[in-house]
C-alpha cells in the first residue's frame, strides 16, 4: 500500500457511539475535524493522514491502529484488510502460571525454613557447650528441636517432588538438606566429645570438640548462605512469572 493516500483509502471506519466533532481542537484535515488517538492516555504518534470525523464517523488509518497494538493484514490484490486478534492468555496458560507461581512459593517456604535452621542450630550448639555434668545426665540431645524441624523439611520436600517434576524444576534444596544432616552429626560428635572431655579432662577428647563442632559449624553456615540465595531466587521467579 502506498505511503500517500487519500483519507478514505487505507482506513477502517470505526463506528464509535457518543463520538462527536473535536470542533477542531486538533485541527483540521481536508475540512474534516482530526481527532486524537491515545493508548492508555498517550497520543499514538501521526506520521501520515490522521484519524478524522467524517460525516459523524470516525475513521481512523490503519497505521495508526497498528501503532495502537492492532495487527493486520493487507490484501492489495482483493483489497481486503484482515484484522488479528489481540492475542490473550488462554485459560489454561493461566492456571499453568498459577500453578507455577504456588510452586515457586512452596519452595521459598522451605528455603527459608532451611535458612531459619542455621540459626536454630547454632543456638543450641551454645546451650550445649555451657552445659555441665548434671545437664549431661539430663539432656541426652541438645539437638533435638532442630534435628525435628530438619525432618519436617525433608518430608515437605519430598511431597514437592512430584509437582517440581512437572514442571522439570531442579534446585539445591536436598542438597542443602544433605549439609544440614552432615553438620548434626558432626555436632552430635562434637557433643560426645565434651561430654566424654568433662569426665576426663584428656585433651585429645577437647580437641576432637573443637574440631567435630568447627566441621559442624562450616557446614550449617554453607547451608544457611544457600538456603538464603535460594529465597532470594524464588522470590523473584513467583513474581516474575506473567
Amino acid at each position: 500500500m502506498k505511503k500517500k493516500v487519500g483519507i478514505l483509502a487505507g482506513v477502517l471506519t470505526l463506528c464509535l457511539g457518543g463520538v462527536v466533532s473535536a470542533a477542531g481542537i486538533w485541527g483540521s484535515y481536508k475540512g474534516n475535524d482530526i481527532i486524537r488517538l491515545t493508548v492508555e492516555g498517550v497520543p499514538v504518534q501521526v506520521a501520515d493522514a490522521p484519524a478524522i470525523n467524517y460525516d459523524n464517523r470516525t475513521l481512523v488509518p490503519l497505521y495508526l491502529l497498528q501503532q495502537a497494538g492492532l495487527e493486520y493484514k493487507w490484501d492489495g490484490a482483493t483489497k481486503t484488510v484482515d484484522i488479528q486478534k489481540p492475542k490473550g492468555v488462554s485459560p489454561e496458560a493461566h492456571e499453568q502460571s498459577l500453578d507455577k507461581a504456588k510452586l515457586y512459593a512452596e519452595i521459598a517456604m522451605q528455603y527459608r525454613a532451611l535458612e531459619a535452621l542455621e540459626d536454630g542450630i547454632d543456638l543450641e550448639v551454645t546451650y550445649a557447650m555451657l552445659m555441665d555434668e548434671e545437664d549431661f545426665a539430663l539432656v541426652s540431645d541438645p539437638f533435638e528441636e532442630s534435628r525435628q524441624k530438619y525432618n519436617d523439611i525433608v518430608d515437605k520436600v519430598n511431597a514437592l517432588t512430584s509437582w517440581m517434576q512437572r514442571y522439570n524444576e531442579r534446585n539445591d534444596l536436598k542438597q542443602i538438606l544433605s549439609k544440614y544432616a552432615d553438620a548434626l552429626k558432626a555436632h552430635d560428635a562434637s557433643y560426645e566429645n565434651l561430654k566424654k572431655y568433662h569426665k576426663t579432662e584428656v585433651e585429645a577428647d577437647l580437641n576432637s570438640y573443637f574440631s567435630n563442632r568447627s566441621r559442624g559449624d562450616s557446614l550449617t553456615l554453607d547451608a544457611g548462605e544457600k538456603a538464603n540465595r535460594g529465597v532470594e531466587k524464588y522470590m523473584e521467579l513467583m513474581t516474575d512469572i506473567q
